[in-house]
């Protein structure tokens, strides 16, 4: 993984955070003005409306949702992508339902409850961004394999009570492989 700065870091951040951040499934919920949505996250040709909140009957099984920042150590990650992924940021929105990991070297680990995952990737599948997109068979319940335009990859996989996200600049592989630790983490 090539570690970014400048405005590229700015970009694939924005990009993943908003489409991981707003990735809500059929939980359902009202619209909230302060929720992210997918059209602040990245210039877009039309506007998207706010995306939905999660509603309370969304929220993890335990009370607390698990903190991608502490599932895998930064070893095991540079052992799957080969390159250190630099210091862990962790950010929750909705700590009920989702909990963010941004990296400083452009990597973003994320982890929510399973209800949101259809949502999650209705949303993926409509962005305008969204070069290529398919289901993955052997990773947990169900994954979700997708590539921007821009370069991104992200891959969404459900497994039990949680979905996990990863969104970077790795390949097909890593990027599996960095999800298939993740539900081995949970």
């Amino acid at each position: 993984m090539r570690r970014l700065h400048g405005p590229a870091s700015a970009l694939i951040g924005l990009v993943a955070a908003g489409l991981i951040l707003t990735g809500c499934g059929s939980s359902g919920g009202s619209t909230d003005a302060a929720a992210p949505s997918s059209a602040a996250a990245a210039p877009t040709e039309s506007a998207a409306p706010s995306e939905p909140v999660p509603s309370a009957s969304a929220a993890a099984p335990t009370g607390e949702v698990p903190d991608p920042c502490t599932l895998l150590t930064a070893e095991e990650i540079t052992a799957i992508t080969g390159s250190d992924p630099g210091t862990p940021k962790p950010n929750a929105v909705y700590p009920d339902v989702r909990k963010i990991c941004k990296f400083d070297g452009g990597l973003i680990l994320a982890v929510e409850v399973a209800a949101d995952y259809d949502g999650s990737v209705a949303m993926v599948k409509g962005d305008t961004n969204v070069e290529d997109s398919e289901d993955v068979s052997g990773v947990g319940d169900k994954a979700f394999f997708s590539t921007y335009t821009f370069g991104a990859t992200q891959i969404l996989a459900v497994q039990g009570d949680y979905f996990v996200g990863v969104t970077s600049l790795l390949d097909k592989g890593k990027s599996i492989a960095l999800a298939q630790a993740m539900l081995a983490a949970l």
